[in-house]
Order: structure tokens, then sequence, then C-alpha cells
């Protein structure tokens, strides 16, 4: 029994929607719509012939459709109440100020006329104007579709789902809610996207197209009987078993269900997915890109020296370092050590900002009786061409502070705060505190085949350091490119993509860009509000060990569809095949829509259901299409193959349709034993259930119809009923069935492979 649609047809899983609209969805398909014009043909077809196998054909194909249906609708209740307790993120926090305090609250409980404070990372959480603000910078992107971010000055218009990549600001809110212009943004970062992956579409495109087919063979099978078609019965039931047979409903509902099964499966973990395409990236990506700061260390920085390059002592270097970071007022970690360095001066007012922003990678204050101070990346303020640029050099590597992170202080009397004219004071060296499970995590991505790419702001002495520091030791698969702007790193992840499928794993607004631009984006879970808003995958409580995992599950889910696939796939071509030799070579025809039935239920069904559920096939996947159609032919030219050998075998025999039936069904299953790469004890458990499940149908086929459950089988299916002689037959049967897999086993594609 299958359901008749895929949940994956609604853009967003939430349980606002009621559970009449379920219903309704689920019972009025187009698949549903087919069933009705079949049972209202062998309807017409019973009345001009009275045969009553038509009425139980018909009685048949309504328990299906009520089943399907039922299990449908029960399955996309259980996705929406799993995924909202698995999937949703954490509604982000907003600062205002009100009646003089400031307060944390949640967007929703914002009201006109609150003054919200934004500051670098935040997503604007309403419309609003603005009051204030320090150098503040948005990106307008999700709404405009402007990648270069917008300066934002008092009396400026904002608007909910942006978010601040630089500086800060105060707003007044001016709407909320359904008000704004971007209402549907909060709504978006709240649910989980279950609009079908490129996989599925391209899987139910293959699939309409299949019965399409059926349609069409259908239509000139009917058409070739002219007016005898309404009461030629054989050729009436032939028709309705393949195009009963064909519908693709099965494999869609297998194959979002196990997506969903591996959303739920590492949310409890900790992690939200956001998109349920995100699967099937991380099941097909070869390449893992990630910064240093948040993944390989902690979003913890403290000041590992000073090092004086003019007449300043070391003390009062850290009292203006923290004078400095106070009157800029950046946020962000690197910003809280310089001013934890020391008590600041508290006369120190800036009459000019420009906030730190990764793309200029410095910022700067200018006080009112003239000149800058700057903070920032050496080669930015001072670059090579500076004419302390050598001296400075020597200084850090003699004070062997070379590999750690390095930011220059300067102070310049010209209308720029950086260039040739400024003066370098002093040089601040930081440290990480390394990851204790970054090494180990490297360790598992080059384990399971993937290549690893660190894009860094950093230079490349202290990436360098820190990779010394975790003991990885080089390797071509490693790659470090240092150094770069949230634009660099959203042109190499471009770059890579045009070959590869590219994770990106990141935390800051730095890396936002990159995660938008990669196939499959991850937040962690110290990112700001408008990273998390925009990645794929959000680790809330997870850490960066886990990632391996979460590949080995997307890499899992993508293997049983392409498993389920193979068996749907067969049995469909099969269908075909056979009607087709009976349309134009005048072969018997053996099968009807209720043995049709029992082959999709025992050969289909039950396999998925166990491989969707249990299976734990991690080896990944290049070209699903090329596998999938090359393991579909094969498999189903095998059957067909072990068909005609047992209808040859056993022409005359009484039972010759039972025999047939238990010969397709043993090839299915012989085909699921040895479907994909698995473990020896997992597939000698496949195998088991495989062999029990035969011997299951075997009996219905020979106990005597004095057993009132087993003659209604019987009779339903239309199967058996010629006693314990039949044995030997079915066992024969089932055999050559089972041997039609064997030559699997001896490819090369089908032996146990690395995972990668």
């Amino acid at each position: 029994m299958f359901p008749n649609r895929n949940i994956a047809d609604n853009s967003f899983v939430s349980m606002t929607k009621s559970a009449s609209a379920i219903v309704v969805e689920n019972t009025l398909t187009p698949f549903n719509l087919v069933n009705a014009i079949i049972i209202g043909l062998m309807t017409a077809a019973y009345l001009s012939t009275n045969d009553q196998r038509l009425v139980w054909d018909s009685l048949g194909v309504v328990t299906v459709v009520i089943s399907n249906t039922t299990l449908a609708i029960i399955q996309e209740m259980r996705a929406h109440r799993a995924l909202e307790q698995a999937s949703v993120l954490r509604p982000p926090k907003v600062r205002l100020r009100r009646d003089d305090r400031e307060l944390d609250c949640t967007p929703n409980e914002l009201v006109l006329g609150d003054r919200v404070v934004i500051s670098r990372g935040d997503i604007i959480p309403a419309d609003g104007t603005v009051e204030s603000s320090q150098g503040a910078e948005l990106d307008t992107s999700l709404l405009t579709g402007e990648s270069d971010p917008q300066h934002i000055t008092i009396n400026d218009k904002v608007y909910a789902g942006t978010s601040c990549v630089a500086g800060s600001l105060v707003m007044r809110v001016v709407a909320t809610g359904v008000d704004t212009q971007a209402a549907h943004i909060e709504d978006l970062s709240r649910r989980v996207d279950l609009r079908p992956s490129p996989l599925q579409r391209r899987v139910n495109a293959l699939f309409t197209g299949s019965f399409v087919i059926a349609i069409f063979l259908a239509t000139a099978d009917l058409a070739l009987e002219g007016s005898g078609a309404l009461t030629n019965v054989d050729s009436i039931r032939r028709v309705a078993t393949l195009v009963l047979g064909m519908i693709p409903e099965g494999l869609v509902f297998f194959s979002t269900i196990t997506l969903v099964t591996g959303i739920i499966r590492i949310a409890r973990k900790g992690v939200a997915v956001q998109k349920l395409a995100a699967m099937e990236g991380l099941a097909s990506a070869s390449v893992v890109c990630f910064d240093k700061t948040g993944t390989l260390t902690t979003n913890e920085l403290e000041i590992a020296a000073i090092l004086p390059v003019a007449d300043i002592p070391a003390d009062e270097c850290q009292h203006l370092l923290s004078s400095i970071a106070h009157a800029i007022a950046d946020e962000g970690r690197m910003a809280d050590a310089f001013r934890a360095a020391a008590k600041p001066d508290t006369s120190f007012v800036a009459a000019e900002v420009i906030p730190f922003s990764s793309s200029r990678k410095y910022s700067a204050c200018r006080i009112p009786e003239g000149g800058w101070w700057t903070i920032g990346a050496l080669e930015v303020v001072l670059s090579p061409e500076h004419s302390s640029w050598r001296g400075i050099q020597e200084s850090i590597v003699a004070a062997g502070l070379d590999n750690l992170r390095l930011v220059v202080v300067a102070s310049s009397d010209s209308d720029r705060p950086i260039g040739s004219d400024v003066l370098p004071l002093f040089i601040v060296a930081l440290s990480d505190r390394i990851r204790h499970d970054a090494s180990e995590t490297l360790s598992m991505f080059a384990d399971i085949g993937m290549k690893r790419v660190i894009l860094s702001g950093d230079a490349e002495p202290p990436v360098r350091r820190t990779l010394s520091q975790l003991g990885v030791p080089e390797d071509p698969s490693l790659q470090v490119h240092a150094r770069c702007t949230p634009v660099d790193k959203r042109e190499i992840i471009k770059g890579l993509g045009s070959r590869e499928i590219v994770v990106m794993i990141g935390d800051g607004i730095n890396d936002l860009p990159a995660i938008k631009e990669a196939d499959v984006g991850i937040a962690m879970p110290e990112s700001s509000p408008a990273t998390k808003l925009a990645a794929d995958i959000v680790l809330e409580e997870a850490s960066f060990a886990d990632f391996p995992a979460m590949i080995a599950e997307g890499r899992r889910a993508i293997r049983i569809v392409m498993a389920v696939a193979v068996l749907f796939m067969s049995k469909n071509l099969v269908l075909i095949a056979l009607n087709a030799l009976t349309a134009l070579a005048q072969m018997p025809y053996y099968l009807s829509p209720r043995r049709g039935a029992l082959l999709s239920l025992v050969g289909v069904a039950l396999p998925s259901l166990l491989l969707a559920t249990r299976a734990t096939m991690t080896s990944v996947t290049r070209d699903f299409f090329a596998e999938l159609i090359g393991k579909v032919f094969l498999t189903a030219a095998e059957m067909i193959v072990a068909y005609v050998l047992v209808q040859t075998l056993f022409a005359g025999h009484p039972e010759v349709s039972s025999l047939l039936v238990m010969t397709l069904i043993a090839s299915l299953l012989g085909r699921f034993v040895v479907i994909d790469t698995m473990d020896r004890q997992e597939r000698s458990r496949l195998a088991v259930i495989s062999i029990i499940i035969l011997a299951i149908v075997a009996l219905l086929m020979v106990l005597p119809t004095t057993i009132p459950i087993v003659a209604i089988v019987q009779m339903y299916y239309e199967i058996g009923g010629a006693g314990w002689e039949l044995l030997p037959a079915l066992a024969a049967s089932a055999m050559i069935g089972l041997l039609s897999a064997v030559p699997w086993v001896f490819l090369r594609r089908e032996q146990p492979r690395a995972t990668r």
C-alpha cells in the first residue's frame, strides 16, 4: 500500500494547516482520479459481461485507494508534528529600549514606537526609521537582490529581513508582523522548506513519464479492441493491471519519508534542517569549506602579546587599545578582547567612526581635535609599501609572533585612516582556543573522501599554526585560502561549485555570502541571526564534530532513495514489457489487478519500508541517474528472463500464474538483498527477512482452503488453491527468481566499497 501523495508538495511544513486541509489534499489527487476512472471502466465492463472477477478487482482498487489515502494523511500529520518539534529554530532575540530600560524580547513582542538596538550580525526585526547610526551598513539582498551593503544614516527607512553587516544603529519601529514589507521573512526562518529537491523533481518526472507511457499503451490496447473493448474482460484486466501498477506514487512517498527521517535523526543531535534539499546536497557533497574561527577554534579570543613599534610603553598601549575599542563600539569577539585589555579613558570621544567590516578589514575613529586612530590588518592599514613594513615584519619574527593573528594600531593626522601616511604604534597578537574535536573531525572528512578548504580572513601563518597545533599533516586534499574577504569566499565557493558539490560551514556575518552561494550552507551554534537565516542547516546544540555524521546521514538517505527507485522502476518496466509481449507477440498474460497489487505489496513496498527505516548505506552517489537507469534496465531484463524461463518450464501447469507471481516477487527480493553496499551482517539480515517473506507467500499459496483467512487471501489475490503438491514447483520458481539477482554480486559497482 502506497500513499498517493508526496508531502513535499507543501512548500513548508507547518501545523498551521488544518487537519481538514490535509485530508482534502491527500484525497483529491490525480492518481485517485485515475483510480476512480479505472473503477468506472471495470464497473461498466461488469454490467456488460456480468464477470464476477471485475467486481473483486474493483473492490480491490477501492481498498487500496482507501488504505493509501489514510496512510498518506497519517504520515503527513506525523511529519508535521516531528518537524515542528525537532527542526524549528529558536526565535532570535531583539534588544530594545523601552521606558528608559534595555531589555530582550522576540520579534513578535515588538510594538509600534519601540526603539530597537541593532548591532553587527543582527536581522532587522521590523520596518522602522533610523534614529542614530554608527557607521551602520545593511545587507538588503534578501529583499532587493542588491549584493553591496547599503550605508545607513539618520532618518533612513530600514525593513524587516535585512541584516546589519557593519556598525550599529537604533531604529524606531513603524510596522510589525504582516504589515512589514517582508512579512514572510521571519516565517521562512522558522519553518522547514519541504519543497521537492532537484533529485526528487527528476524522479517525479521520470515516474510521471513512465505513467504517461502506460496510459498511452492502455489507450492503444483499448483502441485495438474497438467496439468490443467493454466485453473483453481479459483485455480490460490487463490494461487495469498495467495502469494501476504504473501509478508513480510509491517512490515519491518513500523518498520524502526517507529524507524527512534523515532530518529528524540529525535533529536529535541538535541540528535544525531548514530545507529538504539540503539532505540531498549533503549526500552528494565532495568539498567542505569552513572558516578557522568558530570551527577549528572556539569563538573566544584573548590578547597573547602586545609589541610596541613606536616609543610607547606596553601598559599605555593596553590603555590606548581599550579606549579606541570603546570609542569605535564595534561588536564581536575581537572588539571584546580589545575592550578588556585595560580600563578605558572615559574622556576619549569619537567625532567620527568607521566600524569594522570583513571587506574593509579595519575600523577607525576620529577625535574632535583631528586625526585618526585605526585598528586593522597590517597589509591593509600599512601595506607592504609602507616605510616601516620591513622593520615591523622583522620585529614580529624576532618576537615569535609570526604565527599568531596580528593587527596593528596606528594613528594618522591626514584625512585617511590607512595608507603610507599612518604611524604604526604597536602590534596586537591574538590567540584562539582550539576545539578539542577539530582534529578528529578533519580526519573524518578525509576518511569519507571529502576535499577540505579553509577560507579564513586571517593571514596564512596563524591558520597554519592552528593546523599544526591540531596535528593535521600536509595533505593535497586540504587547501588554505588566507586573508579572504566575504566576496573572496563567495567567489571561491562559486568556482568550486562549477565542478563540485560544496558545503560551506560558517558562523560570522563575513561567511554569509559564501553560505548563500554554497550548495549547502551550514551555520554554527554561535552564528549571527542573519547567518542562521541564510543557512540551509543550523547547528543549535551540535558541534563541529557532528558534521561527518550529518554527511553520512545524507548519503544514507540518497542511497536508500536509489535502492527504492530500482525496485519501483524495475517492476514498472517489467509490467510494460509483459504488456507489450502480450499485445505484439500474443504471449499469454498471467497477471491481474489483484496479483499486481500482491507483487507491489510484497516485492516492492515491504522491502522499501525496510530500506527506508533500517538500512545504513553511506557510499557517495556521483551520478544518480546514470546509476539508476543502468540498474533498472539490468534488473528488469533479469526478471523478464526468469519470468519467461518459468513460463516455459511450467507451461500447461494449472497454477502457472501463481508460479509466475512467485518468480517476480523472488526476483525483486533477491535484488533487494544485493541492492547496495552494506556490511555483511546487514546483508545477511535482509536475506533472512526475504526468505521469511517468500516462505509466508508460499504457505498462503499451498495451505488448504479450509482455513478461512487462507481461503480469503487465495481468492482475493487469485493465487494457490492446488494444495501441498504445488510446493516443489513454487520452490523451483522462487529459486529461479532469486538466482536472477546473482549476476549483481559479481559486478564491481555492487561489491562493498569504501565509504568514499
